[in-house]
């Protein structure tokens, strides 16, 4: 990827080997895979938005692996509980699977685990364990 040319004065990005980046008009809002220390670039935009920083949307978190160990220890759920949050959205990338696989859009009945419209796409659903083995 080209430098972005928010970066000025010879500014370097965060390393590490995976992370976000967001290129906006006016700068860039760099941070790690779990976004724990966002930093915004170039540095003066950086220092004028945390001499007054946003109000706090959502909590912060102390990072996921803490919460998951926390929520084991029955203090709290963790941000990405499964039900809420895990569950639908690997959902809804599995559906992307399925959409590519049977070259069809998909219509879902989430609450049968069907789809309602390519009635071949679900025996890609289903899977027949061996004898004397199940779930």
């Amino acid at each position: 990827m080209p430098r972005p040319p928010q970066l000025t004065n010879g500014e370097r990005l965060p390393g590490g080997s995976s992370g976000q980046l967001f290129v906006g008009d006016d700068g860039v809002i760099a941070a790690d895979m779990y976004a724990t220390e966002p930093r915004v670039f170039p540095t003066t935009l950086h220092n004028d938005i945390m001499a007054s920083p946003p109000p706090e949307t959502y909590p912060r978190t102390p990072g996921v692996y803490l919460e998951w160990i926390e929520a084991c220890k029955g203090n709290g759920t963790p941000g990405s509980s499964f039900p809420e949050h895990s569950g639908p959205l690997t959902e809804v990338v599995l559906l992307g699977n399925l959409a590519v696989r049977t070259g069809q859009a998909i219509e879902w009945d989430a609450k049968q685990m069907r789809a309602t419209n390519v009635p071949e796409a679900n025996a890609f659903l289903d899977e027949e364990y061996r004898e004397g083995w199940s779930l």
